[in-house]
């Protein structure tokens, strides 16, 4: 399994190949290898990952990049889907290995990835139904990701460029839904509510009040404010997150937050978020067309 694994890493360095036919060959023997072997772990998969990563490092048109991120957030369909929260776990682990070692401008085709591996993830959330087990499983990941943030040099400015794209990738798959179950949200809220309570890290903390928090659709709003509430109420809540979750609070009451009955239970659905949006992966796959 080591040997395979190592076979399917050294496809990566076929990928950012000159010939566009050796790069769309090199996806599809990867797909069909991926089809095969189910029983791979995390460690696997951060193997896998390190070698596509490698192919878009070495990759230095704009256009091949596009590509070869999209077709690299695409192979998360070919993997079981239970394993879809292990495969994300590995993406960022190996995510923060590359971005250790490079400077911003070769960071910047990171972020793309980045953004259009997270806006394929939250297309496969979509597509499951919501469940509340696999938004669960994503959330943790990011949790985990905030919780290195004190550690690790790298992780802030992906975990930054995170908190940047969320709501603009997580919301045009929330748009072709009817009604959606405020748990979900508060689900994917619950990781950034954590952080913005404990971290000590200014730039993270004041990245989830004014890129997430404050950018809650109204329509969930009322669910989110009594969480907030408890939290910035807490004698154990440092002082300066405090005053940040009160300007927060104060935010989403200025848009129409009530925290009284008015509010939506939880469980209870809301109406669809509007305008509709085209999340990164439809607009990488409309470029490469």
């Amino acid at each position: 399994q080591t040997h395979s694994v190592a076979s399917a890493a050294a496809v990566g360095k076929r990928l950012a190949h000159a010939d566009k036919k050796v790069r769309v060959r090199g996806i599809d023997l990867l797909k069909s290898w991926l089809q095969k072997h189910p029983e791979l772990d995390r460690v696997d998969y951060v193997k896998l990952w390190s070698g596509l990563h490698l192919g878009l490092w070495m990759c230095l048109k704009r256009q091949v990049q596009q590509e070869l991120a999209l077709s690299m957030a695409l192979l998360m369909h070919d993997i079981p889907r239970w394993k879809l929260g292990v495969w994300m776990d590995a993406f960022w682990e190996s995510m923060k290995e590359y971005c250790d070692k490079e400077d911003a401008k070769r960071v910047s085709k990171y972020c793309l990835l980045l953004r259009i591996v997270c806006a394929e993830a939250f297309r496969m959330l979509s597509l499951g139904g919501w469940s509340l087990s696999e938004v669960r499983s994503f959330a943790e990941t990011i949790g985990h990701r905030y919780v290195q943030c004190n550690s690790i040099c790298s992780l802030p400015r992906l975990v930054l460029e995170f908190n940047r794209i969320f709501w603009a990738e997580l919301l045009p798959q929330l748009e072709p839904m009817p009604a959606l179950p405020v748990e979900v949200i508060l689900e994917l809220l619950e990781p950034m509510c954590a952080t913005a309570v404990s971290s000590s890290l200014d730039s993270l903390v004041g990245s989830i009040h004014k890129q997430i928090l404050r950018r809650t659709p109204a329509v969930f709003c009322n669910a989110l404010l009594p969480q907030l509430l408890r939290t910035a109420s807490q004698k154990e809540t440092p002082v300066k997150n405090q005053a940040s979750l009160n300007e927060t609070i104060k935010v989403l009451r200025s848009r129409g937050a009530v925290s009284n009955d008015a509010a939506p239970e939880t469980g209870s659905p809301v109406p669809s978020c509007s305008p509709a949006l085209h999340n990164s992966c439809e607009a990488a796959t409309a470029a490469a067309a």
